[in-house]
C-alpha cells in the first residue's frame, strides 16, 4: 500500500477514536480503531523505510534558488599541453603548497582549501575517455580562473614575471571589481582581481 494511502487510512482510524472519546457515533468500534492505529502505524513505517519514497522525495527535491548543501567545489583540473612549463608557471606565480606531484599531474592547495590540478593533456584524456582539444599557440582555452589577491599589484607582477601573457591590463570592470587578465603557458585565462568597493 502506498504511504499516502496508509496515512489517509490512519487519519480515518484516529478520527474514529476521537469521535468515540467525545461521545459521538464513530464509524469504527474502539477495539478495531486501536488495533487499526497500531497496524497502520507499523505498515506506514515499513513502507517508508523499505521504499523511502516520501523521505527520498523530500531530500532530493531541488528548490530553485537554493544550493544543494551536499555538493561543494574542491578541485579544478586544467588539461594542459605544456605540462612542465605550466607547472613551473603556477609554482613561481603563486607559491601554493604542492599536495600531489607526478610526472603527468601536479596538484596545488589554494588558500581556503580548494585545489588546482595541472594535468598533461594526453594523460587527462586517458581518465575521461576523450582527449581535450589542443589549444593552438597564442589561442585561449575556454577556461578562466578568477582569483582575488590581497596585494593585487604584487600578484600581477608575479604572474607577469612567471611568464603570464597579459591579455587586458588592470582596470575597473563593469561588475565593480578591479581586474587584470593573463593567459598561462597553455592558454588558460587567469583573472587577478580585487573585490569592488561598495
Amino acid at each position: 500500500m502506498p504511504p499516502t494511502t496508509l496515512i489517509l487510512t490512519l487519519l480515518v482510524v484516529v478520527a474514529s477514536l476521537v469521535m468515540h472519546l467525545r461521545g459521538l457515533p464513530a464509524p469504527l468500534p474502539v477495539a478495531v480503531a486501536l488495533t487499526g492505529v497500531a497496524l497502520l502505524t507499523g505498515a506506514l513505517l515499513v513502507s517508508l523505510l523499505s521504499h523511502g519514497s516520501l523521505l527520498r522525495t523530500a531530500a532530493a527535491r531541488h528548490i530553485p534558488g537554493q544550493m544543494t548543501p551536499s555538493v561543494r567545489h574542491v578541485l579544478t583540473i586544467l588539461a594542459v599541453e605544456r605540462f612542465r612549463q605550466s607547472v613551473d608557471f603556477y609554482r613561481t606565480a603563486f607559491g601554493w603548497e604542492t599536495s600531489v606531484d607526478t610526472p603527468v599531474y601536479l596538484e596545488l592547495v589554494l588558500p581556503g582549501g580548494q585545489r588546482l590540478g595541472i594535468y598533461e593533456r594526453e594523460s587527462f584524456g586517458r581518465n575521461t575517455g576523450q582527449t581535450p582539444e589542443k589549444v593552438a599557440d597564442g589561442a585561449l582555452a575556454p577556461v578562466e580562473l578568477y582569483l582575488y589577491a590581497d596585494d593585487l599589484t604584487a600578484a600581477i607582477e608575479r604572474v607577469r614575471s612567471a611568464g603570464g601573457r597579459e591579455l587586458s591590463p588592470l582596470a575597473r570592470r563593469p561588475w565593480g571589481d578591479d581586474a587584470a587578465y593573463f593567459a598561462d603557458p597553455s592558454g588558460n585565462v587567469l583573472a587577478l582581481a580585487r573585490a569592488g568597493r561598495t
